[in-house]
């Protein structure tokens, strides 16, 4: 039962037969309280009193000691790392993974759409939501659906972005196509992705009208669900072009651009996809294109490669900035916030290791969850840092979200507690460990290789980030503490809550 309504939350049923499955329940729990005597109620008092002070007490080290505890020493130095073999076909890399696929061939097109602003990238990205949700020269949009059902199984079109190692002053955007399909439909699938991408449209602007609206307001609803995805993302815009697309294509200025948009629909739809329309053959064509497959045998995608026009080759990458605050708000119509602080490590005058990310693990679970969850009621907490050099907190529906920002302050002090101790460091290095080797299915696994060949990470890369966290030390703990005072002092924060959280804040820059 939903409180509010009396409404069943999975059948939706009317007001009426809620009110009296309402007044039903309530008369069932009366008379339960009728029927208890004095001594059921000091009974069930103790009990729960019994319960609260077991919850609350500490465990005695005989106690601890009966939980199983993997030995640092059983931790296998190699990581579980996908296999990429480049490969050629009429001038264009292949990366084939040999993966058990059970007959499925998960395919992923990577399109460089480097050379564009950011603004035209924030128009080409939405291609992902219009393209398979028009009609084509061939078929309707009902007809499309069985037939991407029927041969691509699962079909995915949306901009991501990718950056070499170590550099943080320009990126590789790329327009992608994900398709998982069974290997003898790979024919169908490269005349039905042809009709897509080539015959789609773009006439039908009802179609489109209908399908920016909802882009509008979903980006809109999304910051009151997900407020820290969209903090860290504006936080840490300014710190690299890598973000700086991230933010102007799914953040602060995407949802802008999407409302601008939303609110002059009629006098600028036409030009918009017409816009789109002549962007395509330049967008997927061969000359851009970077092709990834998993399979448990080599296949050939030469029909599927050869439904691409030749093109013209964009630049490997291009660079990008954004221009927001350090101190950056923004306002949500909810009872609750979200915070992040973000920058990269070498903006802090550092180089990524291992040992940052066994910090992360320790501060996240050891020092935010306390402070932030425990005491200070946020649902959510975390320190995140990333093998390119990010370096994120975050706070999730937090009734305090500017108090939960000062609290980083104490991270570094909390760490070389921790490194003084004497405490042995195992528990905390083997679930870092097995942070980095989350399950994974055979498709995340392809993508996550192509990932890597994109950014210029190898299998020598991922081992030594291993016996980094492996090789942990208080004296590496002591270091990573220093990285994040600095951190707690310098990088960029963002509040994403309410006026009144706001107005509490006048530091911070709304943005409007």
């Amino acid at each position: 039962l939903d409180d509010s309504t009396g409404a069943l939350l999975f059948s939706r049923p009317s007001k009426t037969l809620g009110d009296e499955l309402r007044k039903a329940e309530e008369e069932r729990l009366a008379a339960i309280a009728e029927s208890w005597t004095e001594k059921d109620y000091e009974e069930n008092k103790a009990m729960n009193e019994a319960l609260t002070a077991w919850q609350q007490s500490e465990d005695t080290p005989e106690q601890s000691a009966t939980i199983p505890v993997l030995d640092l020493s059983e931790v296998s130095e190699e990581p579980d790392y996908p296999k990429t073999i480049e490969q050629k076909a009429g001038g264009i890399t292949l990366l084939y993974h040999p993966l058990p696929t059970n007959g499925i061939v998960h395919i992923n097109l990577y399109f460089n759409a480097s050379g564009r602003s950011l603004e035209e990238l924030e128009k080409i990205s939405f291609l992902g939501s219009i393209l398979g949700e028009i009609p084509t020269e061939n078929y309707s949009v009902n007809e499309l659906e069985k037939e991407i059902k029927k041969y691509l199984g699962r079909m995915e079109l949306k901009l991501a972005v990718g950056s070499k190692k170590g550099r943080t002053e320009s990126c590789t955007p790329m327009m992608t196509v994900r398709l998982s399909l069974l290997k003898e439909n790979l024919s169908h699938a490269a005349r039905l992705l042809q009709e897509i991408l080539f015959r789609s449209d773009f006439s039908q602007l009802g179609n489109i009208r209908d399908i920016m609206v909802q882009e509008s307001n979903d980006a809109k609803e999304a910051p009151v669900g997900a407020g820290h995805a969209l903090a860290a993302a504006i936080a840490a815009a300014g710190y690299s072009a890598e973000n700086a697309v991230m933010e102007a294509t799914s953040g602060y200025s995407h949802i802008k651009w999407l409302g601008d948009f939303a609110d002059h629909i009629d006098e600028r739809l036409e030009g918009f996809a017409q816009g789109l329309k002549a962007s395509i053959p330049q967008i997927f064509c061969r000359k851009a294109l970077t092709a990834g497959y998993a399979s448990t045998d080599e296949i050939s995608l030469d029909e599927l490669l050869a439904i691409f026009p030749e093109g013209k080759e964009p630049p490997a990458e291009s660079s990008y900035k954004a221009e927001l605050p350090k101190k950056s708000a923004y306002e949500i119509p909810a009872q609750i916030g979200f915070s992040a602080q973000a920058a990269t490590l070498q903006a802090l005058g550092e180089a990524y290791s291992g040992s940052m990310s066994v910090a992360s693990q320790i501060l996240s679970f050891g020092y935010l969850w306390n402070m932030v969850r425990v005491q200070g009621g946020a649902y959510g907490t975390g320190l995140r840092t990333g093998i390119k050099g990010s370096v994120y907190s975050y706070s999730f529906r937090d009734p305090t979200p500017a108090k939960s920002l000062e609290i980083n302050k104490g991270l570094g002090d909390f760490l070389r507690g921790i490194a003084g101790s004497g405490e042995p460091l195992d528990k905390f290095i083997i679930s870092t460990i097995a942070g980095t080797e989350p399950l994974r299915g055979v498709r995340a696994e392809a993508m996550l290789a192509d990932s890597d060949w994109f950014s210029g990470f190898s299998r020598e890369d991922i081992k030594r980030q291993r016996m980094e966290i492996l090789g942990t030390t208080p004296a590496d703990l002591e270091k990573c503490a220093g990285i994040l005072d600095r951190f707690a002092e310098e990088a960029a924060v963002c509040l994403v809550a309410n006026k009144a959280l706001l107005e509490a804040s006048p530091e911070f820059t709304v943005l409007k």
